[in-house]
């Protein structure tokens, strides 16, 4: 008889201790409670969905690196806006010495002057060449090394002396596109080679390698 009431104690001990484990897990979470729990430190605990990461403990944030809004990581950051280079060959033939200006990421614009003697090119013509490249850079992959895509045009002029009363002059437009490699230093050293179309009223396809500074 002591035996089955022994038994009857433990197992209604057990139901109520099980009734009240299963209460506590299923009830609402006072969140009001858990914020204003205090950590070891004195420094306030925050469980909320979307607690404030400068208020957590600092061994906690050692434990787990938060990325910040913003830039992705891996992303290279312009610190200069200004960049003078010399382009050999390229969008002005020969040469030319460009001066860019960075608006945004991932846009730029850009100009430059080239003045050159057409000999140099074709030996049976001798007058002098300027052309002036205007021209838009779009930026992919915002790294150090980084791809482009560029359009813009030449604005070209040729004169050509017989003697010193007689003076040819000629000019017009030439639309150029085309894209390639671009190398940035954190120094601020640029490397920057592309492949270009020159549309004028012959189709020039031509090379061109780019060696400049950023301010």
């Amino acid at each position: 008889m002591k035996l089955v009431l022994l038994l009857f104690f433990y197992i209604k001990l057990f139901c109520i201790l099980g009734c009240s484990t299963l209460s506590a897990i299923t009830s609402p979470i006072d969140s009001t409670a858990l914020n204003s729990y205090e950590c070891s430190k004195g420094t306030p605990f925050h469980l909320g969905i979307n607690p404030k990461f400068d208020e957590i403990d600092p061994d906690l944030k050692s434990m787990f690196p938060v990325q910040r809004q913003g830039r992705n990581a891996g992303e290279y950051e312009d610190k200069h806006t200004n960049l003078i280079s010399v382009e050999l060959f390229g969008r002005a033939w020969l040469y030319s010495i460009n001066f860019d200006h960075q608006f945004s990421d991932r846009l730029l614009l850009g100009f430059g002057a080239s003045v050159w003697d057409k000999s140099f090119l074709w030996k049976r013509e001798s007058s002098v060449v300027t052309v002036i490249p205007i021209y838009v850079n779009y930026y992919y992959f915002l790294n150090s090394n980084r791809f482009f895509v560029t359009g813009g045009v030449d604005f070209i002029s040729s004169t050509q002396t017989i003697n010193p009363n007689i003076t040819f002059e000629a000019g017009g437009l030439a639309a150029v596109m085309g894209g390639g490699y671009e190398y940035r230093s954190p120094k601020g050293f640029v490397f920057r080679s592309g492949h270009y179309i020159v549309i004028g009223s012959s189709l020039i396809l031509i090379f061109g390698a780019n060696f400049g500074l950023m301010f």
